[in-house]
């Protein structure tokens, strides 16, 4: 008996030496009951009916904002242990219709399919019966009594930073612009954000086609500490999956930011990408490609229009800057220009327009801007004196930020990530076409002279 043991111990230990030695190699030992305590705890939820309860809640610190369709506030999400996270909630007014809950629904449910963290991140959408004390009707002036109200809002991360709206308002503050490679930058992260947006799919794997169309330097945000870039507000955002013939032209968006075939009223993938043309040229130069004139917004639509039939100076032609060997300027030109192509099947679909700027222009060349970089240029606009000076402190030469900026952008002086925003970094040409007041600088005039707005 004796023997037979051994003969099969030596059998299995044959068995071992035949498998690879990583086979089992850095496995804890689990002990019998380990591998049941899950089971155990799903099983005993499921016998009583019910889900994980909750314990945490929402305080109300501020409001952030607000719009015609609800407010947007800052509050704590509260847990366990008293511990507290920044969270944005986003409230929908009580006079919104069905129409309005069904589109603040489906704008929860967009952005719980993008995850790849390039877009505001949605952590909950709720509602809740809520008593409205009594108010002043706009009107008629009359006191309106108390009322109880079904309250949906949606929870989100809460980005704590500028938009981009506002720090191109601080550049112009202080008569300042943002170093080319960090408009680069910041067009190929939204350009990333967009990817994502524009070959999202259904549950069956086909194409939604979703379109944000209301691409704008307010719905680019920042988070200030880390740098990343986050592409904000699908609340205008459409799916056209299933376009039916009851899908009537509708003006959506920003006319200033709006492409020629979003101005009749329907918007595609190409849309958005004219957007980030438009975002680009105004980062880039510190005027926008086309101006709005007219008070109604059919008024600033045919303006725009008739903008469109001059040719448009391309941000090499309005900038006058010192040839770089790191990042070339003409590159960038001519991407954002392939962004404002007036045919929409012209322009670079997002991810080939991440393609170009990683591979042809912030890269190309090796080490180039990255999310420390982002969050030190914000830093830097804290020292903007006006004037298009930078006061920096002694010891900021030494600081990190300084040796991110230095090393990324490649440059000798960390002020130079801004540059001065006077007569002698643009071309004569364009500074002739502001001397004389051109309704639009940045259109080259034809054979009857400058744009004239109607």
């Amino acid at each position: 008996m004796a023997r037979m043991k051994i003969n099969r111990a030596v059998r299995v230990n044959k068995s071992a030496r035949d498998e690879d030695v990583m086979t089992h190699a850095g496995r804890e030992p689990s002990s019998p009951s380990s591998g049941n305590y899950g089971q155990q705890v799903l099983d005993g939820i499921r016998e009583e009916g019910k889900c994980l309860n909750s314990m945490s809640h929402y305080e109300i610190v501020r409001t952030l904002g607000e719009g015609g369709m609800g407010t947007v506030f800052l509050a704590h999400h509260v847990s366990a242990g008293g511990i507290r996270k920044e969270v944005a909630i986003k409230v929908l007014k009580d006079t919104a219709d069905e129409r309005a809950i069904g589109k603040f629904v489906e704008e929860a449910q967009l952005l719980a399919s993008l995850s790849q963290g390039t877009v505001v991140e949605l952590l909950a959408l709720e509602n809740m019966e809520i008593r409205l004390p009594a108010r002043k009707d706009r009107k008629s002036g009359r006191i309106l009594p108390p009322r109880r109200s079904k309250l949906y809002y949606m929870v989100q991360e809460f980005v704590n930073g500028p938009s981009l709206e506002n720090v191109l308002e601080k550049l112009h503050e202080n008569v300042l612009l943002m170093a080319p490679p960090m408009v680069g930058f910041i067009l190929n992260k939204t350009a990333i954000a967009l990817a994502e947006a524009h070959t999202l799919t259904d549950s069956e794997d086909k194409p939604l086609n979703l379109v944000h169309r209301d691409i704008s330097p307010s719905n680019i945000l920042f988070n200030a500490k880390a740098g990343i870039t986050k592409l904000a507000d699908f609340g205008v955002a459409k799916a056209f999956s299933e376009k039916t013939e009851s899908d009537a032209p509708r003006l959506v968006g920003k006319p200033r930011y709006m492409s020629p075939e979003q101005l009749d009223g329907y918007a595609t993938a190409a849309s958005d990408i004219w957007a980030l043309g438009v975002i680009g040229y105004e980062c880039l130069t510190g005027f926008g490609p086309y101006r709005l004139y007219g008070e109604s917004l059919a008024d600033k639509a045919a303006n725009m229009k008739q903008q469109l039939k001059y040719t448009l100076r391309a941000p090499k032609e309005v900038l006058n800057l010192p040839a770089e060997s790191r990042f070339n300027l003409s590159i960038l030109s001519d991407i954002i220009m392939r962004c404002l192509r007036h045919d929409p099947q012209e322009r670079p679909t997002s991810l080939e327009l991440n393609a170009m700027l990683e591979g042809e222009y912030l890269y190309s060349k090796g080490l180039g801007p990255t999310n420390k970089t982002l969050a030190a240029l914000l830093r830097l606009l804290d020292f903007a004196a006006g004037g298009g000076s930078i006061n920096l402190p002694p010891t900021y030469m030494e600081s990190e930020d300084s040796k991110v900026l230095n090393a990324t952008l490649w440059l000798q002086d960390p002020a130079n990530a801004v540059a001065k925003r006077t007569s002698g970094v643009y071309n004569p040409e364009f500074v002739s076409a502001v001397k004389f007041r051109h309704a639009n600088p940045c259109l080259i005039p034809n054979s009857n002279g400058p744009f004239v707005p109607n």
